[in-house]
């Protein structure tokens, strides 16, 4: 489990998660089991415990929690028949499960979010922005250095991210550059901060740690009245609305880095599936706009109620405040 674990150049994030389904799932139900007696009745066996058993809160085990259990010892035995420690892996079957639907904010929503975010300081917005504007996951915002924004041009390079206090590549792998929105833009320009090392950090400059940010995440959510929900769910407000705006496929998918279209075409179908209507301001924004993608950015910012402000800074506030 170690070899195929850590030898795949797995990131820090996948490598903690396997651990942690070893640890929590695995080890206990497979005992002192030699790999050659893991069977097809060991592994009904293992999936009835994980049926009939919760977790740790005492709450049935989720579907794709289960799923992820089955393919992490699958690709093990796996492996430790390549490596000829068995001469074959049994077959694990999957349980059979829809895809979750995609949790994001409406465009009343995100303003009220967006709002509430200011007042908790600039640091926080910018965060938010990151994410909500950009498209950037939570290991992305953490690691983003001030040499990496152009504020000219008007882009991000997305190049870095960091995760469990490791900093590596971007989860695909492969960089990429955003551009900004209005909105994101103002907020990044409104930091009171040396324009050096991270961006996102503490008024005296120390790293920001990943909890804060996700715990940060619910205390805006509270404080605007809206349902607790994940960082993640920013970057679905992204693609969604950048999808609902009509951006090309193909360029929402290289803003994400994305490594297949599939994964972009989710977007898409959700906006198909909930259809709603633009405000007139957010059509007014893009509408003299030729430019389809610059057209797109226009409108993501113009939800945004306080891209039309003057960009002044609030004073600085910690973001591992209660």
């Amino acid at each position: 489990m170690k070899e195929w674990c850590e030898a795949q150049q797995n990131k820090p994030a996948t490598v903690a998660e396997k651990r942690s389904i070893f640890a929590h799932h695995l080890r206990g139900f497979l005992g002192a089991r030699r790999p050659d007696q893991i069977d097809v009745g060991v592994v009904q066996g293992l999936k009835a415990a994980m049926n009939a058993g919760g977790n740790r809160y005492g709450k049935p085990l989720a579907l794709k929690t289960r799923n992820n259990v089955l393919g992490i010892l699958s690709n093990a035995l796996k492996y430790a028949a390549e490596v000829e420690l068995i001469d074959e892996a049994p077959r694990i079957r999957a349980y059979k499960s829809e895809r979750p639907e995609i949790e994001c904010w409406d465009l009343d929503e995100w303003r009220r979010f967006v709002t509430t975010a200011r007042n908790e300081g600039p640091g926080m917005l910018v965060a938010a922005l990151l994410a909500g504007d950009a498209g950037l996951r939570l290991g992305g915002v953490l690691a983003l250095r001030w040499e990496s924004i152009d504020l000219v041009a008007g882009r991000v390079a997305v190049t870095r991210q960091l995760r469990k206090g490791v900093e590596g590549t971007p989860k695909s792998g492969r960089r990429r550059s955003v551009p900004m929105t209005a909105a994101l833009a103002t907020a990044i320009k409104g930091l009171a901060q040396v324009r050096v090392g991270r961006v996102i950090c503490e008024p005296d400059g120390q790293s920001v740690a990943e909890a804060a940010l996700k715990h940060g995440v619910y205390r805006v959510c509270r404080r605007a009245g809206l349902p607790e929900r994940s960082w993640h769910t920013l970057r679905h407000t992204f693609a969604t609305h950048a999808a609902r705006f009509g951006v090309d496929p193909w360029r929402l998918q290289a803003w994400l880095g994305h490594s297949t279209i599939n994964m972009t075409l989710r977007y898409v179908h959700h906006v198909e599936e909930h259809h709603r209507p633009i405000p007139d301001d957010i059509l007014a924004a893009g509408k003299s706009i030729a430019d389809p993608d610059e057209r797109v950015l226009a409108m993501l910012g113009a939800r945004s109620a306080f891209a039309r402000g003057n960009g002044v800074a609030t004073e600085p506030q910690t973001l591992t405040r209660t």
